[in-house]
């Protein structure tokens, strides 16, 4: 059993290279950790040309929760302060130009309480909330930034939704085909994981979540032991490990909802250094077996071969990536490019805070030698040699038994502990078919959702487009009475995907209907008062009687006699109206509607008074409405246009 556990990982690493679609580029970037105060939104950007001329072809930016909400200390009081975006816009801004391949984004959920800003109280409602060690100390490390508990789901919730904001706003880098992934970071380093120097969490949150999960497991309440070195620990770390997966899958979700093709990639510290087990990382599969990729930050010194290939071993078919602060020797870079890349890393981020970094980098990464691999495609790796580990071993014995080697390797980690975890269930396409792609004014046309995949089933619709609703994966619509293009969605929603089909339906021949596009008005305002009560009156169409088009905006005074208005319009729409202005109460004696010398007729609808007056084709009665303002209307359904009869 074990031999073909170990024969189908090879295989599945095999096939792992179709995973990056046509994208099989390598991938060196800029990381910008936007660590900097004091309003310096230009810091980062002014680097981004330097970063490209040492061979950088991308830009991963750290999207701050902490200074997007609240900037300043204006938050503390203003709780609807403007969100502050430049720290990410600019660098985007920036790296388009200088024509960067791409674009990631690290959007990072801790908060820096710098200069006094109370930015975790505001955000999570400060300490009561935020994790702490087996002492009871909240957690500060790294950058200094303070983080919530991963048990504390009110603050998950806010978390969530500032995910889905970032990717609603910087959704167009994926439809543009610039966007590579987004990741989420919850540590002061910025790493998705639990803090590493001391084991975490003890908050109150976190306690009471692991004594109730005891007890429906073991069938005795528990308290968390201060280390995970026997069976206590053991079932300590699995229960934060399913804490863990449940925030990652909650974020990951949050993308995946905004577009399913969004890769969402996990940013650990490691998953195999002897803090991996205060991380939670060492079952990183399970914690990564719903979404797109692992990144690690290996230390300059170790053994980046055996990173890379526990990665690409236990994560086929997704991105593996690397992380390097500007430290160590030029030697020392290049083998840390050349091992990561070779041993099957997609991407390569540089922890780029100054121009002294830059400087620091660039004879490695113009070097011949990495150069050649950034130019050159990815290519399946073929392993010579398999190494076995178990999860439960690597926690007993607080780490691999690391050696040197030279060849890409299969390093095999066969999880004995942890629960399984299903993937997504989001592989499906989505398409509409219609009965009548060129129907004629009016015609009713049927819409059918067609869903294709393995995945297809649980997945819900909804349908949105001109006079149009509805949640079945079917829909009858009539067309509007003008002639267009118009546009149709259909939205199918499955926890953690989303995916959307649009088509557009061209309404061509309208026959004699073309006659009532509405395209010249004639109007008595009252002659006693209030003339320029007129200025600011509307025209309106509407093919539905709910969605109103404004056609013509009257920007003269009355004067109590006749005056006509010319429409530039060419649509048809079977209901027309009259809207007075702000200060306006209908205010008329009558009013016609013309399409050029055709008077128009109908069936008058409106609100407000006896709006009938205005339409009675009687000059001595007026239209006028007992409050002012838009609210009130009149108009006409307009007969054989595709209103009235």
């Amino acid at each position: 059993m074990k031999k073909t556990l170990i024969y189908l990982q090879i295989f599945l690493f095999s096939l792992s290279f179709a995973g990056y679609g046509q994208d099989n580029k390598r991938y060196l970037a800029m990381l910008v950790l936007n660590i900097q105060e004091d309003n310096q939104y230009e810091y980062y950007a002014d680097m981004v040309p330097g970063a490209k001329s040492i061979g950088c072809n991308s830009v991963y930016i750290t999207v701050r929760w902490d200074i997007t909400k609240c900037p300043s200390f204006q938050c503390l009081s203003n709780p609807n302060i403007a969100s502050e975006w430049r720290p990410v816009d600019n660098v985007i801004a920036k790296a388009l130009q200088q024509g960067m391949d791409k674009i990631a984004l690290r959007i990072h959920l801790g908060a820096n309480n710098a200069y006094g800003i109370n930015r975790s109280g505001f955000i999570w409602g400060g300490e009561a909330n935020e994790m702490r060690d087996a002492a009871g100390n909240v957690y500060t490390d790294g950058y200094n930034d303070k983080m919530f508990s991963l048990a504390h789901q009110p603050s998950v919730e806010k978390a969530k939704a500032f995910v889905t904001e970032v990717t609603q706003r910087y959704k167009y880098l994926q439809e543009q085909g610039k966007l590579l992934f987004i990741s989420v970071s919850i540590t002061s380093n910025q790493e998705g994981e639990y803090p590493h120097g001391s084991l975490f969490d003890y908050s109150s949150h976190m306690k009471n979540a692991f004594s109730n999960w005891h007890l429906a497991q073991y069938g005795t309440a528990a308290q968390p032991p201060t280390n995970q070195n026997d069976e206590a620990g053991r079932r300590w770390y699995v229960f934060r490990h399913l804490k863990l997966k449940e925030f990652l899958d909650q974020m990951g979700n949050a993308v995946k909802a905004v577009d399913s093709n969004i890769k969402f990639v996990l940013d650990m510290g490691s998953v195999f250094d002897g803090a991996s087990k205060n991380r939670g990382t060492i079952g990183f599969q399970k914690l990564n077996c719903r979404f797109d990729g692992v990144k690690v930050n290996d230390d300059m010194f170790y053994n980046h071969r055996f990173s890379m290939d526990l990665l690409r071993t236990n994560v086929p078919n997704k991105w593996i990536m690397n992380e390097m602060f500007p430290q160590g020797t030029t030697t020392d870079k290049i083998n840390f490019l050349k091992q990561s890349y070779e041993h099957g890393a997609k991407f390569v981020t540089l922890v780029i805070g100054s121009p002294n970094a830059i400087n620091d980098f660039a004879p490695a990464t113009q070097s011949s030698e990495i150069q050649q691999l950034l130019t050159t495609p990815m290519s399946p790796i073929t392993a010579t040699s398999t190494t076995t580990y178990s999860l439960l071993s690597i926690l007993n014995n607080s780490g691999y038994n690391l050696s040197s080697y030279s060849q890409p390797k299969n390093i095999v980690l066969n999880d004995d502990i942890l629960p399984q975890c299903s993937p997504n269930t989001c592989n499906f396409t989505l398409g509409i078919h219609t009965d009548n792609p060129n129907p004629t004014c009016g015609a009713a046309v049927t819409l059918s959702a067609n869903c294709t995949g393995g995945n297809c089933a649980g997945v819900s619709y909804s349908w949105s487009g001109k006079g149009v609703n509805g949640s079945e994966n079917f829909v009858s619509v009539n067309v509007p009475a003008a002639k267009g293009n118009y546009t149709y969605t259909l939205t199918a929603t499955k926890e953690g995907c989303n995916s959307q089909a649009v088509t557009t339906l061209n309404v061509t021949e309208c026959g004699e209907e073309k006659l009532c596009a509405v395209n010249r008005v004639r109007l008595k305002f009252r002659d006693d008062c209030c003339q320029n009560h007129l200025v600011g009156a509307q025209i309106q169409g509407s093919s539905d009687g709910v969605t109103w088009d404004s056609l013509y905006t009257i920007s003269q005074n009355g004067n109590g006699t006749w005056q006509e208005f010319t429409i530039n319009n060419l649509a048809v729409y079977p209901q027309v109206r009259f809207v007075p202005s702000e200060n306006g109460n209908g205010d008329l004696a009558e009013i016609e509607f013309y399409h050029g010398s055709k008077k128009l007729t109908g069936t008058p609808f409106g609100r407000g008074g006896s709006f009938i007056n205005a339409l009675d084709g009687d000059e001595s009665t007026l239209w006028i409405a007992p409050t002012s303002r838009v609210a009130n209307f009149l108009g006409l359904v307009l007969k054989g246009c595709g209103g009235g009869s």
